[in-house]
């Protein structure tokens, strides 16, 4: 470890990612050993026509996910129940330190995937609106995609999608009111052709996927050839 490194470490010593736990100075992971062991999503066969799945962090494969939406692959790393602390409080307390631990997290694991999405051109955030931004200081799944960019080497856009309306969080709805909450809610930014372009959306937390749906509708309708989508944490519903 170089010396700067070390006295930094000193300064601000690093803790787990997921718990706050204290790790070691010659650590290089941002997870301590015990929440090393949270058990990633792991899927083995689709759920709708029980075909062997490549991408064991989604339970559907390609095939069925075409015909039922937009994206063509995606993936979720952890069960929503297993991350829950470490998400809100990156994404409402202001521990964006967080989000970049999450979004080398997230880059690893796509490099490591047996999935179509580190075949992307372009990676770009979910958007949130003004008012949701001056509460926060950041948007949490452009933090995630900008660092997740730099893993696996991507071209990373953070205004590609522009978020037309301030909606109210989605965690308060039901999945029709979800789906109505964000209708219409995104447009392209007019200085980007994504036609052509496979694009990778990046968000926190998948629940229904309706906020991912509407921004891939958006995309697709511009002509993007192929979507995927890459999150955090999924929650069972």
């Amino acid at each position: 470890m170089k010396t700067v490194d070390y006295i930094l470490k000193l300064i601000y010593p690093q803790r787990c990612v997921f718990c706050g736990e204290l790790l070691n100075l010659n650590s290089r992971e941002a997870v301590c050993e015990k929440c090393g062991n949270i058990d990633r999503l792991e899927y083995k066969t689709c759920i709708l026509c029980r075909r062997e799945l490549e991408n064991k962090s989604n339970p559907i494969c390609g095939k069925c996910m075409s015909k039922l939406g937009v994206f063509s692959d995606g993936i979720s790393l952890y069960k929503y129940k297993d991350v829950r602390d470490a998400i809100l409080s990156f994404k409402y307390s202001g521990m964006k330190r967080r989000g970049i631990a999450f979004g080398k997290i997230m880059g690893h694991a796509v490099k490591d995937s047996n999935t179509r999405l580190i075949t992307a051109d372009v990676i770009i955030p979910v958007p949130i609106s003004r008012e949701r931004f001056k509460e926060r200081g950041y948007n949490q799944s452009d933090v995630l995609a900008k660092e997740i960019s730099k893993e696996i080497g991507t071209k990373y856009i953070s205004d590609m999608l522009i978020r037309t309306k301030n909606t109210v969080p989605q965690n308060s709805l039901n999945e029709i009111e979800r789906r109505m909450n964000v209708f219409n809610a995104f447009k392209l930014n007019e200085k980007y052709n994504v036609e052509g372009k496979k694009i990778i959306i990046v968000d926190d937390i998948f629940t229904t996927g309706s906020t991912l749906n509407e921004c891939g509708k958006t995309l697709k309708k511009a002509g993007a050839e192929e979507l995927f989508y890459l999150t955090l944490a999924k929650t069972e519903i």
